[in-house]
């Protein structure tokens, strides 16, 4: 019996060490050549065979490898794949290097992303690091000079007023140029949604510190996947992510100061007076008396330069601070944003404060789930510029008062009060009865204009690869959007003063919602025939209420506000309104050994605000390209050496606006 048992013992000790023989543990850790931040989520595999790990929080691994294994193999989204001989170590310390390609030369098309050198259509690509500290309100002022075929022109200096942008000239006579903006997936609301004469970007409200990329797809085969609304350009707009490794936080600001440039030269008080009493000389019947200086209350002659008294140096700040990190299962970023901006004319100021919540989550192999949300309050504020659309830089704006005021006027009496006389400016005892035009102190101190804005913007989507290449998604974005415009005109002077004062308060709600569902499947066949094909539907609905109400001659000059006594009301009024898009729309990709590509897309929408019989339209366009860099003709012969890459492009498209 003790033989036995011995015998048995023997053979379960050589099977021990059978299997020890068989297999060994190796470990390391993964970092990044770029900054030796540790690498989670990398994948670490026995070159030929299926045994494999991933790296930790740490970017530590431990492995069980056969024995006769010799070669590692380390993989992660973005870094270069490096293959590692293990010789007789059991210890790693792995450094990965960042995939350029594969990183900066990716960019976002309609409904998905392509390699930036596959795509045969016309895109710009803007990147966030290029515009987040630039001292504008909003995004879209940055991407002047950026983009090739983009126009951005400012029409004035009033804070967070719209820019004009145009792409590629302008694409309607009679409707808007203004291109569709995509945030996330999400068709946003845009222009000045101000009723009053503090201009409000509805751009204004996204933070530029969190912005990855804009895209602007310019020709028609490439804005064609947008049918009916992409006549003036689509920009694509892509916040930020989170990178693996450590948690990252980051603070971007800046501080600064604006102020007018090139003022015009005004004649001081004596030029203006010479000049105008050698005037009257040719005509002395015109007026009974002449010009003269008048003194104020030190008897100092009076010598007003209006511009200093419009306009001003403004201080601005900007402060945006983001956590942001990724795990092999979750990616995440969170930023908060405050900007603070006093413009060139004095009581113009913007105010944003901003807080965003980027969430990937992998909640299977097969499965993911994300959230991008935005949630911002931005309060604009502005004197009458006379500078804002439809106000043809009218004489009560500021931006006009500055230079027509002559100098021999001060803008307070001699006992500290308002030179004013009704309606318009005092004449300090001048010839001219009335000069017509609004003291700008008076006007500026007593009357105001707001706008402000709360703002809920975001997406959430999920995505099902059940195999590699084939992806389903569905996501839902929403754009709430909430803007209360008031404002209050003095009854003492300016454009209230026949009314005795005014007040008005508009608020305007416009939300929207759009669900998207695509299904995009990539493969490959016979080694050389790439292949990408999208199918979705997409419904958008818009719907808006506003009211408004109006108040005239004040029973008491201490309220300032809607809200107080007022001895006549208005009516009131508002309004509502509803549509509603559905769509559907595929694209094919198509490339033969990186040479010869084509793309083709065809989108079909319908708009409940059209006819009966004018609801649906159809749009496509498609794009060829030639790699003729790829040649054999060409890289292996002297053009190969003057060229590093070339290509020819030919593309056509019906688009609608």
């Amino acid at each position: 019996m003790k033989r036995l048992t011995l015998f048995f013992v023997c053979i379960l000790i050589a099977g021990i060490q059978i299997v020890s023989a068989q297999t060994k543990s190796i470990s390391g850790a993964v970092t990044s050549k770029e900054d030796g931040a540790s690498i989670p989520g990398v994948s670490v595999m026995v070159k030929g065979t299926t045994v494999g790990t991933v790296t930790d929080m740490n970017g530590k691994f431990i492995l069980n490898v056969p024995s006769d294994a010799k070669t590692l193999v380390f993989s992660f989204i973005g870094m270069k794949n490096l293959e590692v001989e293990m010789g007789n170590q059991s210890t790693f310390a792995i450094s990965m290097e960042t995939d350029v390609f594969s990183v900066d030369e990716v960019v976002v098309v309609g409904y998905g992303t392509q390699q930036k050198r596959e795509v045969a259509g016309s895109i710009s690509t803007v990147k966030g690091e290029d515009i987040k500290l630039l001292p504008v309100q909003s995004f879209d002022q940055a991407l002047q000079g950026k983009a090739a075929g983009v126009m951005i022109t400012m029409p004035n200096g009033v804070l967070n007023n719209p820019p004009v942008i145009r792409v590629r000239g302008f694409n309607s006579i009679t409707s808007s140029s203004y291109p569709l903006i995509v945030v996330d997936g999400v068709p946003i609301f845009t222009g000045d949604v101000s009723s009053t004469n503090a201009a409000s970007n509805a751009l204004g409200d996204i933070n530029p510190a969190d912005i990855l990329t804009m895209d602007v797809l310019k020709d028609a085969s490439a804005t064609s996947i947008y049918g009916s609304r992409a006549a003036n350009g689509v920009i694509l707009i892509t916040t930020k992510k989170g990178k693996a490794g450590k948690v990252n936080v980051d603070y971007d600001g800046f501080v600064g100061w604006t102020e007018p440039y090139r003022i015009y030269d005004m004649m001081n008080a004596d030029q203006y007076v010479e000049h105008k009493n050698r005037a009257l000389s040719y005509n002395p019947t015109a007026l009974t008396a002449q010009f003269f200086i008048p003194t104020d209350a030190n008897n100092q002659p009076i010598n007003t330069n209006w511009a200093d008294e419009v306009y001003q140096t403004g201080f601005q700040q900007s402060h945006s601070f983001s956590v942001s990190g990724a795990t092999p299962s979750t990616n995440y970023y969170l930023s908060l944003g405050y900007l603070d901006q006093e413009g060139m004319i004095k009581k113009n100021a913007y105010t944003r404060k901003s807080a965003r919540l980027n969430l990937d989550q992998k909640v299977t192999k097969y499965l993911k789930v994300g959230a991008n949300i935005a949630i911002t309050n931005s309060l604009n504020s502005a004197p009458n510029t006379g500078s804002l659309e439809g106000q043809a830089f009218n004489t009560a704006g500021a931006g006009r008062l500055a230079f027509v005021l002559p100098p021999n006027l001060a803008p307070y009496k001699n006992d500290g009060t308002y030179n004013i006389a009704g309606s318009a400016i005092g004449n300090m005892g001048q010839p001219v009865a009335n000069y017509g035009y609004y003291n700008p102190v008076a006007v500026m101190d007593l009357c105001t204009y707001t706008a402000e804005n709360d703002r809920i913007l975001g997406n959430f989507y999920a995505t099902l690869e059940p195999l590699k290449g084939l992806v389903f998604k569905t996501s839902y974005g929403i754009d709430n959007l909430s803007v209360e415009s008031i404002s209050f005109q003095t009854g003492i002077t300016g454009d209230g003063y026949s009314n005795n004062g005014n007040a008005t308060n508009t608020f305007n709600r416009p939300n929207r919602w759009t669900w998207t569902n695509t299904v995009n499947y990539d493969f490959t066949l016979m080694d050389k025939l790439q292949l990408g094909l999208l199918a979705g539907v997409e419904e958008q609905s818009t719907k808006g209420n506003s009211w408004s109400g109006s108040k005239s001659n004040v029973a008491d000059p201490f309220f300032v506000t809607y809200q107080g006594s007022w001895v006549t009301a208005g009516m009131g009024g508002g309004g509502q309104y509803e549509n509603y898009f559905v769509s559907y729309f595929g694209r094919l990709n198509l490339n033969w050994n990186k040479k010869y590509y084509l793309e083709g897309s065809v989108r079909r929408d319908g708009f409940s605000g059209l006819a009966e019989d004018e609801k649906y339209g159809t749009f496509g366009g498609a794009s060829a390209m030639w790699n003729i860099s790829n040649e054999g003709f060409i890289k292996d012969g002297a053009l190969g050496e003057l060229f590093s890459d070339l290509r020819l492009k030919a593309s056509f498209g019906k688009v609608g606006n």
